[in-house]
């Protein structure tokens, strides 16, 4: 069943009233055909002449009674009239911008929490990308004796600094060498120990990169202290 509510005064709607309620206030001059009425489903108030027909009344008739209180907006103050039924303003729903904000917020948030996966994936895989690159200095560094080391191999003997050809272990320190020294390990392989320096990274400085030559598979070797992320595929295991 329809609830109607119609303009009493500035402000003042009366109502819920029945389709036969609001026709009878209208036979008694309460209400003028101009009259602003309301009730669920329409978009705004209306005259009571453009709803004449759903509540069965004449749109050509006049009421009789006394002129009812001003249209909504108009001057003066109406008094409620004893017995009135209790006033209640018209529903409102959510603004056009508030449902676009709801929207945005919604396609907003999921985004934030994507690219919080995306930077935790790729902050670790670039700072691990630098430090190979860093690495890539010491480690040619040493690349650059091989061919010496393999002249003095094919002598029959490993070199050391004090050899021909080779420098002091501190003559070959650069930004991110400190040193390098020639000479044979402990497992009587021939090569040399490059210490790292200057890379910021307290996982890589003050470490050593170990190139040696393998004289029975007469090959370059490459092995560190340094943890293998951190080390080209070459120097790692």
């Amino acid at each position: 069943m329809a609830q109607w509510y119609y303009a009493e005064g500035p402000g003042r709607n009366v109502g819920p009233l029945t389709t036969e309620e609001l026709a009878a206030c209208f036979r008694r001059g309460q209400l003028m055909l101009d009259s602003q009425v309301w009730r669920e489903g329409m978009a705004q108030w209306q005259p009571l002449r453009s709803v004449a027909a759903e509540l069965g009344l004449d749109a050509t008739a006049s009421a009789t009674a006394p002129m009812p209180p001003p249209l909504p907006g108009a001057p003066g103050h109406a008094s409620p009239r004893p017995g009135a039924p209790a006033i209640a303003p018209a529903p409102r729903g959510m603004s056009r911008g508030t449902i676009i904000l709801i929207i945005c917020l919604a396609a907003i948030i999921p985004m934030l929490a994507i690219l919080g996966i995306l930077a935790a994936i790729a902050i670790p895989a670039y700072q691990q990308y630098t430090s190979r690159a860093k690495l890539m200095e010491p480690i040619a560094a040493g690349d650059a004796l091989k061919p010496l080391i393999e002249r003095h191999l094919a002598e029959g003997r490993c070199p050391d600094n004090d050899a021909d050809g080779f420098q002091p272990e501190a003559a070959y320190a650069s930004p991110h060498v400190a040193g390098i020294l020639v000479g044979e390990f402990d497992d009587g392989t021939c090569g040399v120990e490059v210490r790292v320096r200057g890379t910021g990274n307290s996982r890589m400085d003050d470490h050593a990169i170990w190139i040696f030559y393998d004289g029975q598979s007469r090959s370059w070797g490459c092995t560190s202290d340094i943890e293998d992320p951190l080390l080209p595929e070459r120097c790692r295991g």
